[in-house]
């Protein structure tokens, strides 16, 4: 009873296996391709393009249905699926899924533009949910891509459809006008691309357009080796092949479910020697076994090494064994006889005789005749070189060290070790008493800061211990010992007015060159440098008058002018009224009447004003009494009083100085107390260098220089830009002039003083020309020709004055007459620069007075 049943068991077993087998099997016999047909219906689709592209549809899918899963989507302006393949996939494609893509064809019709991205992105969004949806993960899917238009191309959203989904494209261009180019780019990014020089279908009328599509649907359909049955023939990968190649050759690989089989070609082998390329590298016998490796031939002398070769579809060794020879002395067996150099001997001499040699290893022994010895002292022929006791030296010494003496008559004589001697500064021991450089006295020397001593170090002389120079500060010390005190320190400086330099003078710093404020005047300018122009809480004209524009003009009276004139917000306006006014000396005219100059000048407590002139009311104008000099506006004690030099010395600052006047120097060089020293305006960069007027050249290259646009007043210099006392004022030359070198006085030729042009001397300081210790400040007269001119005011010396007068019309300085200490005639001098203008110096009340009168005359004659 068991056994039938069991028998039931097994056939009821092998019959579901037989079923489960077969179903599997009827799955795997069609895998329909997903065709998803993309279709421009745009405007310019119409007519019979609309109809030939329908009817092409049409016959596309009733050819291959039941073999491809169809859907349909269209596009304009925008895109939508009309026929989805999941529809297709449920209507059943041997069913209704063709009628029904074909009613949802009927149903649209051309409309719109062109948007192929639109399309492109409809195609992936439906394909990748079919995909998702899809138990079968390597079935093929493919876009028929349909389009005449030229609106935008979509080939990057081509390529995303690849790489996503792995869907090829498929494009059709209908028709002419098509964009070729975004068609090939299409094609080539949907892996579809034709050779040739056209990537993607184009069809012109509706039997090119079935024939593409026919090859599309043929391409969609194809087998791939996939382990599905694409092309629906009830085989799974039929007669796919595909090429391959190894080293060896090409080949091919046969696809069996879904997989490629292993290449026909031949594999590389290892190479032997055969005459045959068995590891197919292009090469034939280039390795085999024992290539190359040492062999040999023979034995004894007669043994050849070589190495092992291919020769004749044989591996043997590269030598033969050699033949037997004479045996010689070259450490081999030459007679094949097992031995080396054997019984080998030959006769000898030396300068002491007769022997033999035998040869050991290749190389002829010691000959055995008596050698020659090494020479000693014992007056014979040791070395047989026919000489006696030749060379032989040795060691001897004495309390400075070792030496040698040398044999004679075999005997030792002169000994060569150092005698003591005297101690020299060498590092070395000279009198053997075992000390270095004891007892070497020191020497003197001399450095650019004095004199001093050196004392022997080592072997060598330690440096001078003389003070060492240092860069130079204001101090009224030579600090870098150039012979010089204070030379060509400056440091900027400022003030209301603006920026300047002080200059070092005897260890203290000078006064600032920058301008100074003074008190407001009616001229158009900022005066008192607070920023404001023609301000004051005081009156600025005199009564009658306002300041308008920089002049006094005169007030309307009763609301009436001088002739020529308008009443413009009550100040008399309109052509120059001192155009034709003629003024006295000491006066100018403003607003028609004629001023006293010093109505408009403002000067320092420590001046007055005289003609518009502020002069200085110090001892630089009245000068000081015999034994004193006028030093900073100061009367102090005459250093060089009583101090009597001699010919050719001048006194300056209580001591004799050489004086320059016979004192010839290079073009390179200047001469500084009776010495000529490096100028390093010509020397150097600037020895051929040529500045220009009111320039000076500096490490070779031409610049400005401060004093260019500097006056000073009376008793004072420009040095480096800045107003100083006038050291040639300090001293009287016995010949030639004062002249004025880094700030001090030089007596020298005149011939020697470079001419006075703004920037084209030493630094500007030069001084005057003083053969009478006067100065040199003697500023010419101009007298008062132009009673409407105008000065300017650069309060303090900072631009040059304009001169009236007689003196230099200046800041804050008062002229006077300097007749003390000072040889020569009588000369006005002038102060530091304030606006001055010069007219006469009429009251002006009187000017109101005259004013009065005249306006009543020309009311009566109106009258």
């Amino acid at each position: 009873m068991r056994i039938p049943l069991l028998q039931n068991m097994l056939y009821a077993v092998l019959f579901c296996s037989t079923m489960f087998y077969s179903m599997n099997q009827a799955e795997a016999v069609c895998e329909a391709p997903d065709v998803l047909i993309v279709l421009d219906r745009s405007c310019s689709m119409g007519g019979a393009k609309w109809t030939n592209a329908v009817n092409a549809i049409k016959t596309i899918t009733n050819q291959y249905k039941g073999k491809l899963r169809f859907g349909l989507a269209t596009f304009n302006s925008s895109a939508g699926v009309n026929y989805g393949i999941n529809k297709c996939i449920a209507d059943g494609i041997n069913n209704q899924c063709v009628p029904k893509l074909q009613t949802a064809l009927n149903a649209t019709g051309p409309s719109g533009g062109t948007n192929l991205v639109a399309a492109m992105n409809t195609a992936t969004s439906h394909l990748t949910s079919i995909r998702n949806a899809d138990s079968v993960k390597t079935r093929k899917r493919s876009v028929m891509f349909i389009t005449d238009g030229q609106a935008g191309c979509a080939n990057s959203q081509v390529s995303s459809l690849f790489a996503s989904v792995g869907a090829k494209t498929f494009v059709i261009g209908f028709g002419s006008g098509v964009d070729a180019n975004c068609l090939n780019n299409m094609a080539t990014a949907g892996k579809t691309a034709q050779s040739g020089t056209r990537k993607y279908y184009q069809a012109d009328n509706s039997t090119e357009l079935n024939k593409a599509m026919k090859a599309i649907a043929d391409a969609s359909s194809a087998e791939i080796c996939n382990n599905l049955d694409d092309d629906c023939d009830g085989q799974i990968d039929e007669g796919i092949k595909r090429s391959c190649s190894t080293a060896c050759g090409a080949g091919q690989q046969v696809c069996s479910r879904g997989k490629w089989g292993s290449c026909s070609a031949l594999n590389p082998q290892p190479e032997v020697c055969d005459s045959k390329d068995n590891d197919c590298d292009g090469k034939i016998d280039e390795d085999y076994a024992n290539k190359g490796k040492s062999c040999s031939a023979g034995t004894g002398g007669c043994k050849k090494t070589g190495t092992y070769v291919c020769k004749s579809n044989k591996v043997v060794c590269s030598v033969v064994a050699g033949t037997p020879s004479a045996e010689v002395c070259d450490g081999k067996d030459n007679d094949c006889n097992g031995q080396v150099d054997d019984n080998l001997r030959r006769a000898c001499s030396t300068k002491c005789g007769k022997g033999q040699q035998s040869c050991t290893n290749g190389k002829w022994d010691a000959c055995n005749a008596p050698q020659p010895q090494t020479e000693t002292c014992n007056d014979k022929d040791d070395d047989c070189d026919g000489q006696v006791d030749e060379g032989v030296t040795r060691e001897c010494s004495t309390i400075c060290g070792k030496g040698t003496e040398t044999c004679k008559g075999g005997k030792f004589v002169s000994c060569d070790a150092q005698k003591p001697v005297a101690e020299v500064c060498d590092g070395k021991d000279n009198d053997c008493n075992g000390k270095v450089d004891d007892g070497v006295p020191d020497k003197a020397c001399r450095g650019k800061c004095g004199s001093g001593t050196q004392s022997c170090q080592n072997g060598q002389w330690d440096a001078c211990n003389v003070p060492q120079p240092t860069a130079e500060t204001c101090n009224g010390k030579d600090d870098d010992c150039n012979g010089q005190t204070d030379d060509g320190l400056t440091k900027n400086c400022r003030t209301a007015c603006g920026s300047g330099q002080q200059a070092c003078n005897n260890g203290a710093w000078g006064t600032c060159s920058a301008p100074k404020p003074g008190n407001e005047v009616c001229d158009g300018k900022d005066n008192d440098c607070n920023g404001k122009i023609d301000d004051s809480t005081s009156n600025l004209c005199p009564s009658g008058m306002q300041c308008k524009s920089g002049q006094c003009k005169p007030e309307c009276l009763g609301g009436e002018c001088a002739k020529g004139l308008q009443c413009v917000n009550g100040i008399c306006e309109g052509v120059d009224p001192c155009k034709d006014v003629k003024c006295a000396s000491g006066s100018r005219c403003s607003g028609g009447k004629c001023i006293d100059l010093c109505f408009f000048t403002s000067c320092l407590d420590t001046q007055k004003c005289e003609k518009g002139v502020c002069i200085e009311d110090n001892c630089y104008t009245k000068g000081c009494p015999n034994g004193e000099k006028c030093i900073d506006a100061k009367c102090q004690k005459d250093p060089c009083t009583g101090v009597n030099c001699p010919a050719d010395q001048f006194c300056r600052e209580g001591t004799c100085v050489d004086s320059c006047f016979n004192v010839t120097c290079k073009s390179t060089e200047r001469c500084v107390d009776g010495k000529c020293t490096t100028n390093p305006t010509t020397s150097g960069p600037c020895e051929n260098v040529t500045c220009n007027s009111g320039e000076v050249c500096n490490n070779g290259k031409c610049e400005g220089t401060a004093c260019s646009k500097v006056t000073c007043p009376t008793g004072r210099k420009c040095i480096n830009g800045v107003c100083e006392h006038n050291p040639c004022l300090d001293v009287q030359c016995p010949e030639g002039v004062c002249h004025i070198v880094d700030g001090k006085a030089q007596c020298v030729d005149k011939k020697q003083v470079p001419e006075e042009k703004p920037g084209n001397t030493e630094g500007n300081n030069t001084g005057d020309e003083n053969p009478t210790n006067t100065g040199g400040e003697n500023p010419t007269n101009t007298g008062g020709e132009n009673p409407n001119s105008t000065g300017e005011n650069p309060q303090g010396g900072g631009e040059k004055a304009e001169i009236l007068d007689g003196g230099i019309i200046g800041g804050k300085g008062n002229g006077d007459k300097d007749t003390t200490n000072t040889p020569g005639s009588e000369r006005t001098v002038g102060g530091c620069g304030c606006q001055v203008n010069g007219t006469s110096g009429q009251s002006p009340f009187v000017w109101m007075l005259f004013a009065f009168v005249l306006f009543g005359l020309v009311r009566r004659r109106q009258n």
